[in-house]
């Protein structure tokens, strides 16, 4: 009866373990294809130049930021990328810090330089 019980429990554990490695690979093959996705639906856009005109719609905190750092003329970026790496805490009431990295493989689109 023991050996029953424990080969149900080996059985259990490595069918969970199947699962779990499974499930792993479907979320990544999934995130590829996104990806995937995402790369093949961006537009190129020709070459645009910033002018203060085309900030006028904007918050003002924005238009504040866009005088301040960009200036007439200059190229304009239509699509950005970031990466992360750094640590994050896990824990609720002690201190279970991981580390982590991202990188958002879609890029960031800017609304105001090609609607």
């Amino acid at each position: 009866m023991l050996k029953l019980v424990l080969l149900s429990v080996a059985v259990l554990v490595a069918a969970m373990a199947v699962l779990v490695f499974y499930g792993t690979l479907r979320w990544q093959a999934e995130t590829k294809r996104l990806h995937a996705r995402l790369q093949a639906a961006r537009v190129q856009t020709g070459t645009k130049t910033y002018d203060p005109r085309d900030i006028a719609d904007l918050p003002a905190p924005v238009q504040r930021y866009f005088r301040a750092v960009l200036k007439a003329g200059q190229p304009l970026i239509a699509v950005g990328s970031v990466a992360h790496t750094g640590t994050f805490n896990m824990g609720e009431d002690t201190d279970q810090w991981r580390p982590f990295t991202s990188h958002p493989g879609g890029g960031l689109r800017y609304p105001w330089i090609d609607p």
